[in-house]
């Protein structure tokens, strides 16, 4: 594994999460234009002003039970989470990054969400700019299935208000699988990944989990007529490899022209930094919205 990742893994901002949104602009009355009915309809926003008093639970889902995490690999998490982590080396390509409850919004990315997302209103990105996350509302339980217990499953919930809680399930999902690849499965590198940097060079052999297979695959999407976003903030290997993936499928659909294109990525901090498209899904609001009652709050899964 690279040497040039931090001692833990941590969001890079708070803005280093998935943009979703409740409807998709085909669902939206016709009747006016469809900003006015965006500005009321990204989640948490929607939920600050029409259910700032619902609790809720974030309970996680491993989808796939043949894999299980070490309980090195979960104490980790569980460090990261709740701000007991060891001291951060700092490379000179690294930054030492914020702990959960220290992130806050900038007051450049403040700014940047005024200039580019006009559906998110003042009230609610006055709330977002005092947001802090609150590690206590998160539990995290290792549970041992192996003879000698260091081979398991985790148990992991979020419960508190639903304005708050929501925030949790893309950078817990995203740290989760951060740890794995520096806990477990570390037989990889950054090195050799920026697969445009190795052609320039006229490296003659590119590895195979070198950019150019997402440029390849955003390729044969484009050419195809597809039209694609990019969501792997949760399942990353680290934000740098993301960020990667990104700038390459950018470069693919800059130079493929036809039909097919990329909508974009769901993570508002990658597309500040590279300046594309942010794309998003509508389940996430509506589902658990059709499920609040007054006797009962809204359950989510976080899944893996």
């Amino acid at each position: 594994m690279s040497s040039e990742l931090p001692a833990i893994a941590l969001p890079r901002s708070i803005l280093d999460t998935d943009l979703y949104k409740v409807l998709s602009p085909s669902s939206l009355p016709v009747i006016e234009p469809a900003h006015l009915y965006f500005s009321k309809l990204t989640m948490q926003q929607a939920v600050l002003h029409h259910f700032p008093d619902v609790q809720a639970t974030y309970r996680f889902t491993h989808r796939d039970k043949n894999i299980y995490f070490t309980r090195t690999c979960i104490e980790q998490f569980h460090a990261a989470v709740h701000s007991q982590s060891p001291t951060i080396l700092q490379t000179s390509e690294l930054k030492t990054f914020p702990e959960f409850s220290e992130l806050a919004l900038t007051g450049l990315e403040l700014e940047w969400l005024r200039k580019t997302c006009p559906y998110l209103n003042s009230s609610y990105l006055h709330y977002l700019s005092t947001f802090r996350f609150k590690p206590s509302q998160v539990q995290i339980k290792f549970l041992p299935i192996s003879t000698d217990a260091e081979y398991g499953d985790v148990d992991i919930e979020a419960a508190g208000p639903w304005v708050e809680t929501i925030l949790w399930e893309v950078p817990l999902m995203a740290c989760l699988s951060e740890t794995y690849y520096r806990v477990m499965m570390t037989d990889w590198s950054h090195e050799g990944q920026e697969g445009e940097k190795l052609r320039l060079q006229k490296v003659l052999y590119l590895p195979p989990y070198s950019t150019e297979a997402a440029y390849l695959k955003g390729q044969a999407l484009l050419e195809a007529g597809c039209v694609f976003s990019e969501f792997g903030t949760r399942r990353r290997r680290s934000f740098h490899t993301q960020d990667l993936v990104v700038q390459t499928l950018a470069r693919a659909s800059h130079d493929i022209s036809g039909k097919g294109c990329l909508s974009g990525t769901s993570n508002v901090n990658v597309l500040i930094c590279n300046q594309c498209a942010c794309t998003y899904t509508s389940f996430r609001y509506t589902l658990p919205t059709s499920t609040i009652s007054d006797q009962l709050g809204p359950l989510h899964s976080m899944s893996h």
